[in-house]
């Protein structure tokens, strides 16, 4: 699942905007890939929300 909260909600702070959080759901990741591909994989399933 990837989330776009970051926007509404960030972590440096406890200030929150109204809004509204898109969420979507990705193609699970297969456990026991490379720690880089899952990052990537991860990166693109958050980057995809902003398409």
């Amino acid at each position: 699942m990837a989330l776009d909260s970051g926007i509404i909600a960030p972590r440096d702070t406890f200030v929150q905007k109204s809004g509204i959080i898109t969420y979507a759901i990705q193609d699970e990741i297969e456990p026991g890939l490379p720690r880089d591909e899952i990052r990537d994989r991860v990166h693109a399933a958050i980057n995809a929300l902003n398409d």
